[in-house]
């Protein structure tokens, strides 16, 4: 009688999909679910740091999932590849350009133990069922587990486990991709949901993704299926395939790359030790050391848009010192920056939107571009309700209520929250002989002030603004003096000429 191993290997030599998931379905058949979520324990486990004292323990269906959850806490217990702690240390350093939404097939912490150890916080979701993303919320780095966790969780690996019908996932993830740069590293295109939400984004012509997609090999590797899948966003050119990346030699350049053009931010946590767990191996007692992280202080999320409803990059900013400092010192609830075109209105408004992601002032911050004459108002509202409810306001549902309605549903779902909310642009919502913004931006004006809320909105247009009659702070930018043309001129790259020429 052939063994249980000739058995599986003859069951690998006869399947057309690949060998680990005609392992795990060999074993899901003749053990269960049980058996495979504790080889993933196992697993993992061999990530754990050696301890001379514990080398011989090994976590079982026995060990709780309280001590696997302290264990994730255990910053120092576990090893970092150069890669994952590249990883880490860019999303830490540089949250607004790396990793808002990690997206990881992964069933091990390393990801949220990188991101921990650079000192940044973070929040898990774990699923390996249907499940909206946009119910989890909270600070820092989201860490999505897409087919499941090492404890706590079943875990997804077979083509039937992945290919279950997950609708609400499949739809919160198109709407987490739409409109972003993906970079796709270390996976090969499984037949699973995420690669569904993705194909559904790129076939759809009206959302404008940049998908970056790396391969270890020389050669871009493809299966058909995916190859097949790939198609229309190669054809639109919004797919991109990179050959020969080595993530552990890659991102540790990457890394030192923005370290090189930018400081990181300084940690934001610190870790303190908060109590000790001990396992016992035969009769020597192993201890391990459990941290805590502490905040030092909170820091204000970014409630992004689509690829237009981001603020202008921000090369240089100079002389608007004064500006900036009234801007931040003012405690009306308006705020508008106003004057000629090229005056840099908008980059005033972008600089003040960056500093205040490094103040505690603001919980959240919103930045909308209604240069747009289409575009009403009213549907960036919506848009922001939407994702201020978490996706339980629908915008479909309060579209065609009036302005003064869906101010008060804002300031509703804006709660205790201290926000900022950038509109940027709103030239064609001006009164131009009143000095005022007319129409539904004025009485959206007036209902905001009229409402208790702990946010603040700054406009930015060409024509003049003036109010003396509401608690308004009006900013009318002129040219750049002297000095800070000359400093503009010299960042830029650009000599003056020698005296007397």
């Amino acid at each position: 009688m052939a063994s249980e191993v000739q058995k599986l290997d003859a069951a690998i030599a006869a399947s057309n999909q690949n060998a680990y998931q005609t392992a795990f379905q060999f074993l899901q058949g003749r053990r269960g679910q049980k058996a495979a979520n504790e080889i993933i324990k196992r697993a993992v486990w061999r990530s754990r740091r050696r301890v001379a004292a514990a080398v011989d323990y090994v976590p079982s269906d026995k060990t709780t999932d309280e001590v696997c959850r302290a264990l994730d806490t255990d910053l120092a217990g576990w090893e970092l590849a150069p890669a994952v702690h590249a990883v880490g240390a860019l999303i830490a350093g540089y949250p607004e350009r790396f990793g808002q939404t990690v997206l990881t097939t992964n069933f091990d912490p390393l990801l949220e133990v990188s991101i921990a150890r650079a000192g940044s916080p973070h929040f898990r979701t774990v699923l390996h069922r249907d499940g909206n993303l946009s119910q989890t919320e909270g600070d820092g780095c989201h860490v999505i587990h897409l087919h499941g966790y090492w404890h706590g969780s079943d875990t997804l690996h077979t083509a039937r486990q992945l290919n279950q019908p997950r609708p609400r996932l499949k739809a919160s993830l198109a709407y987490l991709i739409k409109g972003k740069t993906l970079v796709v590293s270390g996976y090969g295109g499984w037949d699973d949901t995420f690669t569904e939400a993705l194909m559904d984004v790129v076939n759809d012509d009206t959302a404008y993704p940049e998908i970056i997609w790396t391969f270890n090999s020389e050669q871009p590797e493809l299966s058909e299926n995916l190859s097949r899948k790939l198609a229309p966003g190669l054809d639109r050119g919004r797919v991109t395939l990179y050959s020969g990346i080595d993530c552990h030699d890659f991102f540790p350049k990457l890394q030192q790359a923005w370290n090189s053009l930018e400081p990181p931010l300084a940690p934001r946590y610190t870790p303190s030790y908060s109590h000790r767990m001990r396992f016992l191996v035969g009769e020597m007692p192993q201890e391990t050391v459990v941290t805590s992280m502490v905040p030092k202080s909170r820091r204000t999320k970014v409630l992004e848009g689509n690829e237009e409803d981001r603020p202008p990059l921000i090369e240089f900013c100079v002389g608007r010192e004064h500006e900036l400092a009234k801007l931040a010192a003012s405690d009306e609830k308006i705020c508008f920056i106003h004057g000629l075109g090229g005056q840099g209105k908008s980059t005033l408004a972008a600089q003040y939107f960056s500093n205040v992601q490094k103040s505690e002032k603001f919980d959240l911050v919103v930045w909308r571009d209604c240069k747009e004459e289409d575009e009403r108002l009213e549907a960036h509202i919506v848009r922001i309700i939407e994702r201020l409810s978490n996706g339980l306001v629908l915008g479909k549902d309060i579209a065609n209520n009036k302005i003064d309605v869906l101010t008060e549903i804002l300031i509703h779902h804006a709660r205790e929250q201290c926000i900022l909310f950038v509109f940027d642009n709103i030239d064609h919502y001006i009164d131009l002989e009143g000095h005022r913004l007319a129409g539904v931006a004025d009485a959206f004006l007036e209902k905001f002030l009229r409402l208790q809320s702990n946010c603040k909105i700054v406009f930015t247009c060409r024509p003049l603004i003036q109010y003396s009659d509401l608690p308004i702070l009006s900013l009318k930018l002129e040219g750049l003096g002297l000095p800070a043309a000359i400093e503009l001129f010299s960042n830029r790259g650009g000599q003056l000429p020698a005296r007397g020429n």
